[in-house]
Formats: C-alpha cells, sequence, structure tokens
C-alpha cells in the first residue's frame, strides 16, 4: 500500500493495557521529529517479547518500527534491553523480512506512574487535569525515589475523589481509567 511521505506506521507492544496511554506519548515523539501523520498499532495479546513481535510483524507487514514497553521491575535495564534484543535477533532472523523493522526498547527507570506524578508536580499540568488542590503530590525531585509509584498515584487520585465526590466514597472505583486518562493528557515537551 501506498503511504503519503511523512507517514509512519508503528507498533506498540506493551504489558498490560494501563500502558495504552503510551500511544499518544509515542506519536506526540515521531511527530516532533518531523513526521506528518503517525499510526500507531496496539498489539492486544499477552506473550512473551518474542511471540508479540512475531504477531506485530505478522498483522502489520508494512511496518517499520516497533516499541516493545517492559518496566525495569526488579530485572534491570540490562535484563530488559538484552531480553529486547535476542527476541528481536531471533524473530527477524527466523521471518523472510525484506526489510527489519527497527525495534526500539521503551523501558522507564520507574513505573509509567512516575511519568504521571511528574506530570502532576508541575502547576500547568494539575491545573488542567483539576489536581491543583490535591495531597501527596511529590515533588519532581522527589518522583524517582518514590519506591511504589502506582500507590502514591492512587492515592493522590484517591485524594482528588474525596475533594470532588466528599468522603462518603472511601475510594476511587476507576482508578485505571483516571490513570490512563492522565497519560494520554501528558505533553512529551510541556509536562515532562
Amino acid at each position: 500500500m501506498l503511504r503519503p511521505a511523512g507517514f509512519l506506521q508503528v507498533v506498540l507492544v506493551r504489558e498490560g493495557t494501563s500502558d495504552n496511554g503510551l500511544k499518544n506519548v509515542i506519536e506526540d515523539c515521531l511527530v516532533r521529529r518531523g513526521f506528518t501523520e503517525v499510526d500507531v498499532q496496539i498489539i492486544n495479546e499477552k506473550g512473551t517479547v518474542e511471540t508479540l513481535l512475531c504477531s506485530a510483524i505478522d498483522e502489520f507487514e508494512d511496518v517499520r518500527m516497533i516499541f516493545v514497553h517492559r518496566d525495569e521491575d526488579n530485572a534491570g535495564r540490562a535484563a530488559r534491553l538484552e531480553e529486547i534484543s535476542n527476541a528481536a535477533h531471533s524473530v527477524c532472523s527466523s521471518m523472510s523480512l525484506s526489510e527489519d523493522p527497527s525495534i526500539v526498547p521503551v523501558i522507564p527507570r520507574t513505573e509509567t506512574e512516575s511519568w504521571i506524578l511528574h506530570a502532576l508536580s508541575r502547576p500547568q499540568f494539575r491545573e488542567r487535569m483539576n489536581y491543583k488542590l490535591c495531597d501527596g503530590i511529590p515533588k519532581p525531585s522527589e518522583v524517582e525515589s518514590i519506591s511504589d509509584a502506582k500507590e502514591r498515584l492512587e492515592k493522590v487520585v484517591n485524594a482528588k475523589w474525596i475533594r470532588v465526590f466528599g468522603s462518603g466514597r472511601r475510594r476511587n472505583p476507576s482508578f485505571s481509567s483516571e490513570r490512563v486518562k492522565l497519560l494520554n493528557a501528558i505533553d512529551s515537551e510541556d509536562d515532562m
């Protein structure tokens, strides 16, 4: 299929649905790098990195770039890079491709919830997302040292929930959707 100049189709291989917000971050970064149109497809399967790369290549024959998201977790950055590199080598050498796609590891030093907390530490993002009066938002210098960013973010979201709806409900029933909404709202240049 003939694509217009400046068009780029990429695939995001992610760990779970909460990582879908990375789609907007990837699009934003690539547009800032000069592509006029970016189409990010998401592989909606579970499996090893190798299995997911095979699915991405099978499903999107013309894909030129595949972003592979893996949290650092306890394995460490080097182990995740090796895992992605080994899977990419294995898949690309076993398939007859006219051109191997570029495999781009996306390995945050901390959980993606840390990205949201960092964005929330910026006044303009807090105001835009109606979090300006919420307790528990860390200073930018504190974000990377938070041991459980997901738990901290959930506390911040619950504080907003209580501020907006009162304390009659103890817990925000839609933390996952609020997390995705916040991640989608991050402007990679202004909020990070």
